[in-house]
């Protein structure tokens, strides 16, 4: 098919607000998940059917504190995950 899962957040490290690109291979049903350096679920940003292709998310961090965090978006029983510094 050509497309493939992938997830990228830019720019990371993050000062204030990063845009997450992620793209789906098939349609399905696509969550995207941010949690902390210890693995605690801070927020569902998106939990809904998607179509394949290409979908992007902006995500303000303007009021976590520094440190890392991990996005995961998990479709069709598949998970990436991308690691981002908060600064």
């Amino acid at each position: 098919s050509g497309i493939e899962n992938s997830l990228m957040a830019y720019p990371n490290p993050v000062a204030s607000a990063t845009m997450i690109n992620y793209t789906i291979e098939k349609a399905g049903n696509a969550k995207l998940l941010l949690y902390n350096a210890i693995g605690e679920c801070l927020g569902v940003m998106i939990d809904q059917n998607q179509s394949a292709g290409a979908h992007s998310h902006e995500l303000n961090m303007s009021n976590y504190e520094a440190g890392i965090y991990y996005i995961k978006l998990q479709v069709n029983d598949n998970e990436l995950v991308q690691k981002i510094s908060k600064l």
